[in-house]
């Protein structure tokens, strides 16, 4: 039978309500964020500014959560081990090189009017 320190230890090391949120963001609810966005962007049919600073803050916002998960929250990766500084670095750098590619190809369609 656990004895109730271990109890207490093993809840000691969940991440908390306001880490499950951050990891939740990060790992899903950023990038249906940025698909919403898009979608709005490609049915307004517009370049407005609004939509294209809303997309660049859903991506910094993406990349500052995954760094408060694992720097406050015990980040783990995917497959359940400790994230590191090293994994963020990784994280931010594909999320900020896809973002990128993604919204140059949207802008490319939006300019050739394949929306239309």
């Amino acid at each position: 039978m656990a004895q109730p320190t271990e109890r207490i230890q093993n809840i000691d090391e969940s991440p908390g309500c306001l880490g499950i949120l951050f990891r939740l963001f990060w790992m899903l609810g950023g990038g249906v964020a940025i698909l919403i966005l898009v979608g709005i962007d490609i049915v307004l049919k517009s370049y407005r500014v609004l939509s294209i600073v809303l997309y660049w803050l859903t991506v910094v916002a993406i990349i500052v959560a995954r760094l408060f998960d694992i720097r406050f929250f015990r980040g783990e990766t995917y497959d359940g081990k400790p994230a590191t500084m090293k994994h963020w670095v990784r994280h931010a750098a594909l999320l900020l090189a896809s973002s990128s590619v993604f919204f140059m190809v949207l802008l490319l369609l939006k300019r050739f009017r394949v929306f239309n």
